[in-house]
């Protein structure tokens, strides 16, 4: 999956080779795409994000609470599912983006990027540079 504009994704099509458009229905734009083989989450401008539970075929808008961009995400090995954003923002949550809660522990910045460097621990970039967080 690639994330673009105007609310579209691009799913690879294997068998043809080439990528293919999926609507979310969002008119904005999309910083990128997060998910399992069951369900996906693309994520951008304002805090939006959008999940799917049918391989895109339907999108339900999520409630971030965030208001800046959505501008980086993880899917840590416990399951959880973390958003970082331009207003230095982390959130996170255990039901797939049903539901999110603040993390703290990061100095805040304008994130631009997370990833898991060990269990219980996340590194989070921003314009400040890196910074190495612990979980709760």
């Amino acid at each position: 999956y690639l994330a673009s504009e105007q609310g579209l994704l691009f799913r690879l099509d294997r068998a043809r080779g080439r990528f293919t458009a999926i609507s979310t229905g969002y008119k904005g734009s999309f910083f990128g795409v997060i998910g399992t083989r069951d369900w996906l989450v693309a994520y951008g401008l304002r805090g939006t994000a959008y999940r799917s539970v049918d391989g895109g075929a339907k999108w339900e808008r999520l409630s971030t609470g965030v208001l800046g961009g959505v501008t980086g995400a993880a899917l840590l090995d416990d399951g959880r599912l973390l958003f970082v954003s331009q207003d230095g923002r982390v959130v996170a949550s255990r039901d797939r983006g049903a539901s999110f809660q603040p993390v703290a522990g990061a100095r805040p910045d304008l994130f631009t990027d997370v990833a898991q460097a060990a269990p219980g621990r996340i590194v989070i970039t921003g314009l400040a540079g890196v910074q190495a967080v612990a979980l709760p």
